[in-house]
């Protein structure tokens, strides 16, 4: 019993997790300095052991800021696994557990769940890891930082849609953003907005576009085209 007890404990603390609740966000440095900054409802399993450095994104988004070191730094996700030396990049995970990746600084290399490289990434390049392969585009550097804004607690928007803009915000906040027809989902729009500010933009939406907004009895904001 004692050496059971003891060989959980061992486990336990060679691989830590570290999780953030709905809307929150939660930076912790790992033992080699690297940073590794979590977005809302996201988990990591941190796995250092001689001779190797594994981080596990289980669910949500997390930027990585991996400090040099001899040992590679290994991110594993469900569809293949990254690695960098001395970067910075941020990994999120989509519907259906593809991967997507975006470098802000150093060289990342994407590789399928059998340890083959299938792409190299560098800085403002980003990429979607989907059944071992991946998908790479380079990006202007402010698409970088609109893609980071979460970490300043906010989402910017550039040209996406109402579709795309009102899922980020479902994505922080309890409250729920429900758009109830095709042509109030299409709309594009612009702006820099808090994570947690929702009625600032559903304001700023119902002030621009010929929008309606009601409230539901469960708590829900529909949005839909005015009469």
């Amino acid at each position: 019993m004692v050496g059971l007890v003891a060989t959980l404990a061992v486990s336990t603390l060679t691989s830590p997790a570290y999780a953030t609740a709905l809307g929150e966000r939660r930076v912790v440095v790992l033992p080699d300095r690297t940073r590794m900054e979590l977005n809302t409802n996201s988990k990591v399993v941190v796995r250092y052991r001689r001779g190797q450095r594994e981080v596990e994104l289980v669910r949500g988004e997390a930027m990585f800021e991996v400090a040099a070191d001899s040992r590679p730094f290994i991110i594993v996700t469900p569809d293949g696994r990254l690695a960098a030396r001395d970067a910075e990049l941020a990994v999120r995970l989509m519907p259906g557990d593809d991967a997507s990746i975006i470098v802000h600084q150093g060289k990342v290399s994407a590789m399928n769940p059998a340890g083959r490289e299938v792409a190299s990434l560098t800085r403002a390049q980003t990429a979607v890891l989907n059944d071992g392969q991946a998908h790479v585009r380079t990006v202007a550097l402010g698409e970088v930082d609109r893609r980071l804004a979460w970490r300043q607690g906010a989402i910017a928007l550039d040209g996406q849609s109402l579709a795309e803009a009102s899922a980020e915000f479902n994505r922080y906040n309890e409250q729920k953003i429900v758009l109830m027809d095709k042509a109030t989902a299409s709309l594009k729009l612009g702006g820099y907005f808090r994570t947690s500010d929702v009625d600032g933009f559903v304001r700023a939406v119902t002030d621009v576009f010929p929008v309606t907004a009601e409230m539901t009895p469960g708590g829900e904001i529909q949005l839909r085209q005015a009469s």
